[in-house]
């Protein structure tokens, strides 16, 4: 495990109400796992009365989702030629690659219904940053890399892994990129360049990653399990059943009914 970096990072998680129910281990993953300094963490979702709550009572940063970009996840409408109502999930990925939350100029976001159970540097002590792969590929993704920056990004693993560390000024130079080739604003030019023959088009991790420069970044393999939602779960029970895992997480498609 690389030594951390001591210049303290930011949390930043996207989230919506049906969250809460993972919510806890996901925050007890990061305060536990994470070797970074953190700064704060952020919850980014909805005005709702449930999440806010929940930031209040576990000293949290609650975020309106709307703020963030000057506009909503109804303003975007992005419906798929099947009829799939895609808009938040595009919007939450916008949210991370705005830069505008938080203070410390890298921050990492992560997704609510991720765990990590075993250490996580995500920032060197040298200033590297540590990507987490998965063994994902989808062919639309690297089309739409080269379509915003020109950047043909085949690897042989993916950066869709639940988690990632932005730094701000390197979000600039990308969105500025993005905005030079196309004359647009970065937000429509992500939006309209989406193949709405695909349920997911575009991942926001997949596009930063391949960005940014190798010699400032360095990959690891994320050792992540997929399982079953369960309410009784506790941390320490994931880290004793999965210690070779560095992560677990519990999608909704996966609920137990």
């Amino acid at each position: 495990m690389p030594e951390a970096s001591d210049e303290p990072i930011d949390v930043i998680i996207p989230i919506i109400a049906k969250d809460l129910l993972v919510l806890p281990l996901c925050i007890e993953g990061i305060k536990k796992n994470v070797l970074n300094k953190i700064n704060a963490i952020y919850l980014v979702g909805p005005s709702d009365d449930r999440i806010i709550s929940f930031a209040k009572k576990n000293d949290l940063i609650y975020v309106e989702e709307d703020t963030v970009l000057g506009f909503g996840v109804k303003d975007i409408n992005y419906i798929t030629n099947k009829g799939e109502n895609r808009s938040g999930w595009l919007f939450q990925q916008l949210i991370k690659l705005s830069g505008n939350i938080g203070q410390c100029q890298n921050f990492v976001t992560i997704d609510s219904d991720h765990i990590l159970i075993n250490p996580h540097v995500f920032l060197t002590k040298d200033d590297t940053f540590i990507f987490y792969q998965s063994e994902e590929f989808h062919w639309t993704y690297i089309k739409v890399i080269y379509q915003l920056i020109g950047v043909f990004a085949i690897t042989p693993l993916s950066y869709v892994s639940h988690k990632m560390i932005f730094n701000k000024e390197i979000l600039v130079q990308l969105k500025n990129i993005i905005e030079q080739r196309s004359g647009k604003k970065w937000t429509d030019t992500i939006i309209s360049s989406l193949n709405r023959d695909d349920s997911s088009p575009f991942s926001e991790f997949e596009l930063y990653a391949n960005f940014v420069s190798s010699k400032k970044k360095k990959n690891k393999l994320w050792l992540q399990k997929t399982l079953y939602r369960a309410t009784s779960i506790k941390l320490a029970e994931l880290q004793n059943r999965y210690n070779d895992k560095l992560s677990v997480t519990y999608p909704e498609y996966l609920q137990i009914k």
